[in-house]
């Protein structure tokens, strides 16, 4: 992850993800995700595997709603443990793995849409979200205004007679 300043190229790398029923799952094949920060824009270019398609998804840094970051189990593994189970116990192995295996991803929700990457260094992703959340809360926040109001004068009260 490159960042020289705030309003500089803030980038992060890794692998898109789909839900697919009610798992995230790494997209298959050899795509490949990259989010950065481009002035108050988060850009998002998706390339799927092999290089056959290829997404770009602008999104305003203001309609960022949350950031979630995650790590869990790969699912695959306990699917193949079980059904290979009968088989002379190979599925042992792969129900330990499962276990011992983790993956960990990022999740941008927006207003429109989920972002899921997949990513390997933990820091850059640290990082990546505390700046998008900094951007986002400076551009969300009210604006300071700049003439200050005089204060109101002060109340007459009924006792007080005119002479």
């Amino acid at each position: 992850m490159r960042s020289n300043s705030l309003n500089s190229n803030i980038e992060i790398n890794g692998k898109p993800g789909l839900i697919w029923g009610s798992i995230i799952v790494p997209a298959a094949g050899r795509s490949k995700i990259r989010i950065k920060i481009v002035g108050d824009l988060l850009q998002s270019n998706i390339d799927s595997g092999y290089g056959l398609e290829k997404k770009e998804i602008h999104v305003r840094i203001q309609d960022v709603k949350s950031i979630e970051i995650s790590s869990g189990p790969l699912t695959w593994l306990l699917g193949i443990g079980i059904s290979t189970l009968f088989f002379y116990g190979l599925g042992i192995i792969f129900i330990i793995l499962y276990f011992f295996i983790k993956q960990k991803w990022m999740i941008i929700y927006t207003s429109t849409l989920n972002i899921i990457v997949f990513y390997k260094k933990p820091e850059d992703v640290e990082q990546f979200r505390s700046a998008v959340l900094t951007l986002a809360r400076q551009i969300n926040s009210p604006t300071v205004p700049r003439a200050q109001t005089p204060p109101p004068p002060p109340r007459m009260t009924a006792k007080t007679a005119i002479q």
